[in-house]
């Protein structure tokens, strides 16, 4: 198993792989996920701020990445996508995170979940993070 920083040419794979792994999700939720296009673009658009981790088996066989910038003096992760759950992935991706958070000396790391994401939230939870703000939200 690879960890590895992605490079621009790297996107257009990251943004397939995260509609393949998540896109089900998202419906399931009734929420209309977003497009590999669009993921992309916006990847793209912030990826000179961002870090973005890949993790692999093989050139082709991703088995999950990281996406988090630096806002506020705290990393905030716009995403963790893994393969499958319960294989330590997450726990890789997450740790790269937590290193390279410590090594700047910084004070947290955030995420926002999906409502409804338990998963997610025991996984992090698990992981020592806690709730600190509450996010509402009315469709128009």
């Amino acid at each position: 198993m690879k960890l590895r920083r992605a490079n621009i040419n790297d996107v257009p794979s990251v943004a397939i792989f995260h509609d393949r792994v998540l896109s089900n999700y998202f419906r399931a939720l009734h929420e209309v996920p977003v497009s590999i296009q669009d993921y992309e673009n916006k990847m793209r658009d912030s990826f000179d701020a961002s870090n973005i981790y890949i993790l692999q088996k093989s050139p082709k066989d991703y088995k999950g990445f990281v996406w988090y910038e630096l806002q506020n003096g705290t990393y905030r992760i716009n995403d963790i996508c893994v393969s499958e759950q319960r294989k330590g992935y997450g726990s890789l991706l997450l740790e790269q995170v937590i290193d390279s958070a410590r090594k700047k000396n910084l004070k947290s790391v955030e995420i926002i979940l999906t409502s409804g994401n338990d998963v997610a939230l025991d996984f992090f939870k698990r992981r020592h993070f806690s709730p600190r703000h509450t996010v509402l939200a009315r469709d128009l």
